[in-house]
């Protein structure tokens, strides 16, 4: 009896833990800090945003789960000026709830491109995720990111 009072416990406290350690605001720049991205998340979604806000605007943004799922949990990946976008970021692991982007001037990708690989490697391109929020040494260049 005392096993199935404490295994729900256990599971409670865990998913409390993976959900309230996610930073609540990023913010990740371009190389000449004319461009930014601005990720609000909540217990429940995550707003990526086109441009530097502190809240979640009336336009320009994609709503998702704030739950990763798949093998690629809460790794984004990122491009500045690509293919005529001001930035393209991807979440392969991403649910789309709303999306109000304005599709013209950003790119928000869930499904895995079958030349991704190659994608991500051209132009100016970076990774992240929430678990482990840094921007790697050699990125930096790339992408600056403020945490709050």
């Amino acid at each position: 009896m005392r096993i199935n009072i404490f295994v729900p416990v256990i599971v409670l406290v865990i998913y409390s833990c993976n959900v309230f350690n996610y930073p609540k605001k990023i913010k990740l720049f371009s190389p000449d800090k004319s461009k930014c991205i601005t990720i609000l998340t909540d217990a429940e979604f995550r707003y990526i945003i086109a441009g530097n806000y502190d809240k979640v605007p009336d336009n320009n943004y994609v709503k998702i789960e704030a739950r990763p799922r798949g093998a690629e949990g809460d790794v984004f990946y990122g491009c500045w000026d690509k293919e005529g976008y001001e930035w393209e970021l991807f979440s392969f692991s991403a649910k789309i709830l709303e999306n109000n982007l304005d599709e013209s001037k950003f790119k928000f990708v869930t499904k895995y491109p079958e030349d991704a690989n190659i994608n991500l490697k051209k132009g100016i391109c970076f990774d992240f995720n929430f678990l482990n929020p840094k921007i790697d040494e050699n990125q930096r260049k790339i992408v600056s990111m403020e945490i709050n």
